[in-house]
């Protein structure tokens, strides 16, 4: 399968997106909540870095600096 630059471009930002997207509303979700599970907090980490490593961060950065301060709790 070869892409054109403009389909590699494309699918890198919308891979953005939605990952910038899941850790914003895991932010507002957890945040609300006042803590977050341990294997929310991994997942969201996945995220994170699979984020950065496409060469975006930003705002990002701070709300991940939120989640990583919320307690840690199990149910």
């Amino acid at each position: 399968l070869k892409m054109t630059n403009s389909e590699n471009a494309a699918l890198k930002y919308g891979v953005q997106s939605l990952l910038r997207d899941r850790i914003i509303q895991a932010h507002s979700y957890y945040t609300a909540k006042g803590h977050i599970p341990l294997a929310a907090l991994e997942s969201i980490e996945a995220c994170y870095k699979a984020y950065e490593v496409l060469g975006a961060n930003g705002v990002i950065d701070t709300v991940m600096d939120n989640i990583r301060k919320l307690d840690i709790k199990d149910n």
